[in-house]
């Protein structure tokens, strides 16, 4: 196959390119890895546990995100207020017996339009914000 030139110094065949046909190649193993990944967003509107490397955005106040079970370093979630309400209708990310920040508490997302993402670090800091 005839290769394709991008840029300078940077070339690849039809096929490396082509992701829907199934083709795996280094670039497609690092944006699917849990390390190098972006995850699309999951919109949530109820009760919801996540699990490491999702993107969450909570569209209704007054619910529970829980952050996943068992993690491990470098772990991590996103969450994101998608309603611009949580000031006045917060919601909840629970800790799942893990720390956040170092507290042995749940953390009440009340920030309007805010996002944040978690990162497990170890059992004494727990999920980093």
């Amino acid at each position: 196959a005839a290769e394709l030139n991008i840029l300078d110094g940077v070339t690849s065949t039809a096929a490396e390119l082509n992701y829907t046909d199934g083709v795996t190649s280094a670039i497609q193993t690092q944006l699917n890895s849990k390390a190098g990944g972006v995850a699309a967003a999951s919109i949530k509107s109820g009760n919801y546990t996540m699990s490491s490397g999702e993107f969450i955005i909570a569209s209704a106040g007054g619910i529970t995100l829980t952050l996943p079970a068992s993690p491990s370093a470098g772990d991590n979630v996103t969450v994101k207020d998608g309603t611009g309400a949580a000031a006045t209708t917060n919601f909840t990310v629970a800790r799942n017996s893990s720390k956040i920040a170092s507290s042995a508490t749940d953390l009440t997302f009340d920030k309007n339009w805010a996002e944040i993402t978690m990162t497990y670090i170890n059992s004494t800091i727990g999920w980093s914000v």
